[in-house]
């Protein structure tokens, strides 16, 4: 299914270069049919060498766009209205007393702006208001693919990072180390054997139901990462010292699920050691409308050249990106002996 989303939405990119071409193609083709019609230089002009004409056509392509590429995006969109309408007014006036002004320096004896309205005049506001209209119809056209087509790469660039983090998820040295750790636990008759199988079991229907979804409650990814700690515990030495806490002030919070989890992953792969004593600590706030995330940990185990950039929290950065833009904070102290992260996403 999301292969073949990914592959609909990279032809719809195509489809929206051709479509942009095809409108300035339309656009272009009906200006240049419809205005010659108008006779936009009167008799009157007859005397004006034809460069004139030319001229009339460059004017109205670089008020085209300059009218598409800065008029509307830079002054309509970013600053005012009243500045903009003066601006075309502006343009305007200089389209359309140019021929009037040539017309009285090429034939000083008479003042063509006294003869009154003529046809060629009604023609160059008719060319003006046609360009004007049309330039402004392709740029808000534009905008639209624009929108659509930002809107088509994050859902790409979020099927893609999901998809990446469904594949951290299944851990495999995680779930062989687990399944070990309930295997021993069988064999010694431990009570925590079933209560073990039952949580690893939940875990794995959590990645594969609740990952699917854009958001969920906080509480089921509490559970979550509740169920993980107490795995983990099952096979870690008495060494390490762990302290999760949780103060979940409302339950009302949505998150987008397993965001967290890679922070918490990352501190009992480096912060586990069998020959010192260590100490994880977790801390989880959760307010009204924020979660307030602090994970510690020692750095014991050797970093691998290969993940001195971490896998799960690049991911989880690009996570934040799309569902949480400039709604949060992540600060990460990354020492040789220590690593610190505090994450505070807001406006949930």
């Amino acid at each position: 299914m999301h292969l073949n989303l990914l592959k609909i939405q990279s032809s719809s990119f195509q489809k929206y270069d051709i479509l942009k071409i095809l409108l300035h193609t339309i656009a272009w083709t009906f200006l240049f049919i419809i205005p010659p019609f108008l006779n936009p230089y009167d008799v009157e002009f007859k005397d004006i060498p034809k460069v004139l004409f030319i001229l009339h056509w460059i004017l109205l392509m670089a008020f085209y766009y300059t009218n598409y590429y800065f008029f509307i995006p830079q002054i309509l969109l970013k600053r005012s209205i009243v500045l903009y309408l003066l601006v075309v007014l502006v343009f305007f006036l200089s389209f359309y007393l140019f021929p009037e002004i040539v017309h009285l320096f090429h034939n000083a004896d008479s003042n063509p702006l006294n003869d009154g309205v003529s046809f060629a005049r009604l023609s160059r506001i008719i060319s003006f208001l046609l360009t004007f209209i049309i330039s402004t119809i392709t740029c808000i056209i534009n905008e639209l693919f624009s929108i659509i087509s930002i809107k088509n790469k994050v859902e790409m660039e979020k099927v893609k990072t999901e998809q990446a983090l469904l594949k951290s998820q299944f851990n495999p040295h995680f779930l062989f180390n687990t399944l070990y750790s309930i295997y021993y636990l069988s064999l010694t008759k431990s009570d925590k054997a079933p209560s073990s199988i039952l949580k690893l079991s939940d875990m794995m229907r959590f990645i594969l139901s609740e990952s699917q979804n854009d958001y969920i409650p906080i509480q089921k990814e509490i559970n979550h990462i509740t169920r993980y700690i107490d795995l983990q515990k099952l096979r870690i030495p008495d060494k390490t010292q762990i302290e999760f806490r949780v103060e979940n002030i409302s339950n009302e919070i949505q998150i987008a699920p397993l965001l967290l989890m890679p922070f918490i992953e990352n501190a009992f792969k480096y912060g586990v050691s069998t020959h010192f004593n260590t100490r994880i600590k977790i801390n989880l706030v959760v307010e009204k409308n924020s979660v307030d995330l602090k994970v510690s940990n020692g750095k014991y185990n050797h970093v691998d050249e290969n993940e001195k950039h971490n896998f799960g929290i690049n991911n989880t950065k690009k996570r934040l990106e799309i569902h949480y833009p400039k709604s949060y904070n992540l600060s990460i102290i990354d020492k040789e002996d220590s690593f610190f992260i505090h994450l505070k996403i807001t406006n949930i």
